[in-house]
């Protein structure tokens, strides 16, 4: 049996794919951290996600965001979205 938010994804997933304004997906090979700021890592990670992936779906659904854990406050960097 299919959850709803397996549908839910499954479908804007789709949305995502049509609408999705990048024609030509460039493949970046992302680099490791090597000690590099969690911020600059994060950046690099998004922009060439954004490279591959940039329609309405994207540009609603998924964001950037800063997480800061109550336990230990360590910054965790991350993007958060469907799929």
């Amino acid at each position: 049996m299919v959850s709803l938010q397996e549908l839910l994804a499954f479908l804007l997933d789709g949305l995502h794919e049509d609408l999705n304004r990048v024609k030509h997906k460039p493949y970046k090979k992302s680099k490791d951290a090597d000690g590099r700021p969690d911020e600059e890592v994060a950046d690099e990670y998004w922009a060439n996600h954004i490279a591959r992936n940039d329609s309405i779906i994207v540009d609603v659904c998924q964001v950037h965001i800063i997480m800061i854990t109550q336990t230990c406050l360590h910054q965790i960097l991350g993007f958060f979205g469907l799929g």
